[in-house]
């Protein structure tokens, strides 16, 4: 079957790769993310999507982040990391 990259793309919750996500994040459960990304390409593999900054602001003619905004993901991603690896 032929897919566009708006085909949805799901991964299991129950996944060591999101438990590892939603670990390194602190929250209780995953979200779903309405928007277009790479996991497409892979979609048989599991994935995450993860990124700091405001949704509204990703992928936009004029998109934008706060400094601190990324500098606060790098904590998260070496939890994730951490968690994913051991």
């Amino acid at each position: 079957m032929l897919r566009n990259r708006i085909t949805p793309v799901w991964t299991d919750p129950a996944d060591p790769l999101v438990l590892a996500a939603l670990e390194a994040t602190g929250t209780k459960e995953p979200v779903g993310f309405g928007g277009v990304s790479d996991l497409f390409h892979v979609r048989d593999v599991p994935g995450v999507v993860l990124g700091p900054g405001l949704p509204e602001q990703s992928h936009v003619a004029d998109e934008w982040i706060e400094e601190s905004a990324v500098l606060a993901a790098v904590p998260v991603y070496e939890r994730l990391a951490r968690a994913w690896l051991r």
